[in-house]
């Protein structure tokens, strides 16, 4: 496996991590459960691991599953992962922005939001 790979991997299990604790943080773990058993049912995969490689498929399960709510969770989420120290960032639009796109660009930009020292952690 090349440094490059174990980075990677490393950097999704770090994203993972902060996602699931900060929505775990948000919802209580009754809530947070209900929504990855709702959101993996639309997925057909799971959750986390969806956020990080594919944001926008994330949010259309999100969207499908919330309705017009979605961007108000997600904008929500953006602010706890601020508070609890994940994100460079407090710019909660972009980051909501960012997940919808899901082009590659996107996908980058919002992995480099990310403080992986931070989340490591945790």
């Amino acid at each position: 496996m090349s440094n490059s790979s174990d980075e990677d991997s490393r950097r999704e299990e770090v994203f993972v991590k902060a996602i699931k604790s900060a929505l775990l943080n948000l919802l209580g773990e009754p809530s947070a459960g209900v929504l990855e058993f709702h959101l993996e049912k639309r997925l057909r995969s799971e959750v986390y691991s969806t956020f990080y490689n594919d944001p926008s498929k994330f949010y259309n399960a999100l969207r499908d599953f919330l309705g017009a709510g979605a961007d108000g969770i997600l904008r929500i989420l953006a602010q706890k992962l601020s508070d609890m120290g994940y994100l460079e960032s407090r710019n909660q639009d972009e980051f909501v922005e960012l997940v919808k796109r899901g082009d590659e660009e996107a996908k980058q930009r919002l992995r480099k939001m990310f403080k992986l020292k931070r989340a490591e952690e945790r």
